[in-house]
């Protein structure tokens, strides 16, 4: 035995955990031959062993004592770790790390038990806290020593939520949309040309949204929703179809249905009523040029059908032509121009003479074309003016009315006709010119000129052109959007005039194809001026005729015109639903303001002041004044207004 020393009688022996067999012991004396050796091993263990020597006299004894003692156990192992009651799927005592992850959206952190292997040992278990978290279990062996710690970390599974919370197309909520729903059909107004812009938002904020937007129309958008765990997916449809045009309807006729020989068609007052596959109706815009046939006035007809054509569908009505009287006249129609002669860069001018009959005159007229401004010019002399005059009858208002109109020429941004001064210098007002063009049409008083401003023998040129968006400031661009701008000019003998009357008004009417909303809100379309500066003055007295499909206004002075579409509203004006869109028109109109951008005040009272600032504003009375009353003050607001009412 280790360190056995003859005069040590007691030992300690420890002998390993789980031993269970007592160990052999064997003794021998010093003097074997005379010494009597007895040894008693223990019955069980722990326990001790004796080991007595008697001496050879018989008499002298020593005993010897092993007491065997068992190591406690080092055993740290757990035999079971469980979760919530259910043992940890692949639990081994050998492996203490262990990873759990829950449902997506657990907030109860579960209770983790553990069971020691060894019962003698101690178990101590820390929970998680939150989650994700982790929770402790440290096994103590019996030995008091021994240590080992298992961890049970708990995260949360990334959500599988791959729907939509909301879709929408061009800004606004999708009709019935529900998350469960995938695919969508949508039927766009008829004439819809623009594809519209898909937005989405998914459910989970974590999730992934890929937007394919519908590269024509029709077509289709598709939404691709990735969820958090990303592996769920979800496909949305959007189809996009335009409302197919069903049918047509003249749902109002001309104002015009008899002709004289050598008349242009007018179609004022036409009303064409569409019916769409969608189930819904709407009036159509109508143009000569891209919607009429059948009109022909070079000779008479007792009934000629004038057949209207919208995306082929058809619909006709009936005109007379008659020969004309020897008292008449009034019309000035300059030919069409070849196709071989249409603006183009070959040739610096284009002249085209054509013969146009009205009443028992015939006219020659020369279209004059430059082609490096894409400019259409045509002179109206002053014997032709007088001849044309004397042969047209005088209205119930005692005015007569010559109408020159100038063909499209393509490419052309400008028109440009010459008459004599005598034609709009006059005194007193006697005849009316109405200029027709494409770009707009300018009817223009005898007496438009004061007499001081041209001599008897001079030109005057009406020019009406295309305006240049570009030289204007972006967001006055942004506004007038791809809506008409035209600019309006006078020279006298070629050198350019400001022209301005207030006494005499020029009334203006410039085509124009409203959208779908804005033909929802028709009132809300209306004219701005726009000065040499770029700022921005209301036309007030601007508006929409849909019989025409024209915009139409007076002014007193020459310069660009825009045509635009205001929706202006203030935030306090749901308390007088009766008159909201009243004041919201009128508004947009610039014919009255509110008391800031966001409010309008409308239980305001109105001073007499007020009232005969918006009376004038409303009516577009514009005259020159001199005398005031005493009470009102040149600096106040309403001063003009007062003076010309």
């Amino acid at each position: 035995m280790a360190g056995f020393d003859p005069d040590v009688v007691a030992y300690e022996v420890e002998l390993p955990y789980g031993t269970t067999e007592i160990p052999e012991v064997t003794a021998t004396a010093t003097d074997a031959d005379n010494v009597e050796v007895t040894i008693n091993l223990p019955a069980e263990l722990p326990g001790t062993a004796t080991i007595v020597v008697v001496a050879a006299d018989g008499k002298t004894t020593m005993t010897y004592t092993i007491n065997f003692t068992i190591a406690p156990n080092t055993d740290v192992s757990l035999s079971d770790l469980k979760i919530d009651g259910v043992t940890v799927e692949g639990f081994n005592p050998d492996v203490v790390a262990y990873e759990v992850e829950l449902s997506y959206g657990t907030t109860e952190i579960p209770e983790v038990t553990a069971i020691a292997t060894d019962e003698n040992a101690t178990v101590t278990i820390t929970q998680a806290t939150s989650l994700p978290g982790t929770a402790t279990i440290q096994v103590v062996a019996a030995d008091g020593v021994t240590k080992k710690t298992y961890t049970v970390s708990f995260t949360i599974a990334p959500n599988n939520d791959a729907s939509l919370s909301d879709l929408k197309i061009d800004g606004v909520t999708v009709e019935s949309f529900d998350p469960a729903t995938t695919e969508y059909n949508v039927v766009l107004p008829y004439g819809t040309t623009k594809v519209p812009t898909v937005t989405a938002v998914a459910n989970d904020a974590k999730a992934k949204v890929e937007i394919t937007q519908a590269v024509g129309l029709p077509g289709a958008a598709t939404i691709k929703v990735t969820a958090e765990d990303d592996v769920t997916t979800r496909i949305y449809e959007v189809n996009f179809t335009v409302a197919v045009l069903k049918s047509i309807e003249i749902t109002n006729l001309p104002m015009k249905l008899t002709y004289y020989v050598g008349e242009m068609l007018n179609i004022d007052g036409l009303v064409v009523t569409g019916t769409f596959s969608d189930g819904t109706t709407a009036v159509l815009p109508i143009t000569i040029k891209d919607n009429i046939s059948g009109f022909d006035s070079s000779k008479p007809t007792a009934s000629q059908t004038i057949t209207i054509t919208v995306d082929g569908k058809t619909a006709t009505y009936n005109i007379v032509i008659k020969e004309i009287p020897g008292g008449g006249g009034g019309i000035i129609i300059i030919p069409p121009v070849p196709e071989e002669d249409e603006l183009g860069p070959d040739e610096d001018e284009t002249d085209v003479t054509g013969v146009v009959s009205s009443g028992d005159i015939n006219i020659n007229i020369e279209l004059e074309i430059d082609n490096e401004t894409n400019t259409a010019e045509a002179e109206i002399d002053e014997t032709t003016l007088v001849d044309i005059l004397e042969n047209t009858e005088t209205d119930e208002t005692g005015l007569k009315t010559v109408t020159i109109e100038i063909p499209a020429i393509e490419n052309a941004k400008a028109y440009k006709l010459t008459i004599p001064s005598t034609a709009i210098k006059s005194a007193e007002p006697s005849s009316t010119t109405i200029v027709k063009t494409e770009i707009a049409t300018v009817t223009l008083p005898s007496n438009m000129l004061p007499p001081e401003v041209a001599k008897e023998d001079e030109k005057v040129s009406i020019i009406v052109a295309l305006g240049d968006k570009s030289v204007l400031p972006e967001k006055l661009q942004a506004e007038i959007g791809d809506r008409p701008l035209i600019k309006l000019e006078l020279e006298i003998n070629g050198k350019r005039i400001a022209w301005e009357n207030n006494m005499v008004p020029v009334t203006v009417s410039i085509p124009y194809k409203p959208t779908e909303a804005e033909l929802a809100d028709p009132e809300h379309i209306t004219v701005w001026y726009i000065d040499g500066a770029g700022n921005v003055i209301p036309v007030s007295n601007g508006r929409y005729d849909p019989k025409t499909g024209m915009v139409t206004f007076t002014v007193t002075h020459f310069s660009q015109f825009a045509v635009v579409f205001v929706k202006k509203t203030f935030e306090d004006i749901v308390q007088v639903s009766w008159a909201k869109k009243q004041i919201e028109v009128l508004a947009s109109k610039g014919i009255i303001k509110g008391i800031n951008d966001k409010e309008f005040n409308p239980d305001a009272s109105i001073t007499r002041g007020d009232f005969i600032l918006l009376l004038v504003k409303t009516l577009g009375l514009n005259v020159d004044f001199e005398d005031n009353f005493d009470d009102v003050n040149v600096d106040d607001y309403y001063y003009e207004a007062i003076g010309i009412a």
